[in-house]
């Protein structure tokens, strides 16, 4: 690819290592973290304070643990929905509709589930 008088060609990495990948991660969240300051600045926020209360709601509130958890465990089943079949050379951008087909196979089933005769033991 050239742009203006440079030249720039893409290759692909041969290994990275584990210290090169957390180094990656970490730069990646200081940086994220440096651009919404700008953004929290922009709106007439105090970052640290911003962030004290975005973490003190996460982490150390009752009621923002479960809903931290709950949220956590979508966005990792999403993520597996998206590993599986990319490590089995399969390409998959559907999560979303994969999403809707899960919830609607749930409910099916609970539905199906509701509506069977019960026995009751005596």
């Amino acid at each position: 690819m050239t742009i203006g008088s440079n030249t720039f060609k893409l290759e692909k990495r041969l290994t990275l290592t584990n210290a090169q990948a957390a180094i990656i991660s970490i730069n990646a969240i200081i940086v994220a973290l440096f651009l919404f300051g700008f953004l929290f600045l922009f709106a007439g926020v105090s970052p640290f304070e911003a962030y004290w209360e975005i973490f003190s709601y996460a982490f150390a509130n009752p009621f923002g643990i479960p809903l931290t958890i709950s949220r956590f465990i979508f966005l990792l089943l999403c993520t597996y929905a998206f590993i599986v079949p990319y490590r089995a050379g399969l390409w998959n951008i559907g999560m979303s509709g994969q999403l809707y087909a899960g919830a609607l196979a749930v409910y099916g089933v609970l539905f199906l589930l509701a509506s069977a005769k019960r026995v009751r033991r005596t």
